[in-house]
């Protein structure tokens, strides 16, 4: 599967979860998709041609925002939105935190059929939640 982390997270984030998860998951950051200007057509074409994708992004108030999630839904590929309680998380513990429950978050992907939203909050326990 092909990973993007979204420019709402550090480029850091990618190079320490691809170092880990390839082969067998390419992860890239949306600078390395479309270079600093992040472009959100550009990102959305590139995670079309690459599927099957999963977009991870920190949920800067996207589910409060019906607009934003419809255009979430338009992306047509897999999207998990970390939970606002990651932002009071160092984002040099993201990388490490995720790479705990990216199992269970792709499972869940396999066993569902079209593009899933699902949301991830943090902690020692961290839940995932089916938001579409």
């Amino acid at each position: 599967m092909k990973i993007v982390i979204d420019s709402s997270l550090s480029p850091r984030m990618a190079r320490v979860l691809n170092a880990v998860l390839a082969p067998t998951h390419n992860v890239v950051h949306t600078n390395d998709v479309s270079g600093k200007n992040n472009a959100d057509a550009e990102i959305c074409e590139y995670l079309r041609a690459n599927v099957p994708s999963l977009l991870i992004a920190q949920d800067l108030d996207t589910i409060g925002q019906p607009h934003r999630m419809a255009a979430l839904g338009e992306m047509k590929c897999h999207i998990v939105l970390l939970a606002p309680g990651w932002l009071n998380i160092r984002p040099d513990e993201h990388p490490w935190m995720l790479l705990k429950i990216i199992p269970r978050v792709l499972k869940r992907l396999e066993q569902g059929s079209g593009a899933i939203l699902l949301q991830i909050t943090p902690g020692p326990q961290p839940h995932i939640r089916k938001l579409k």
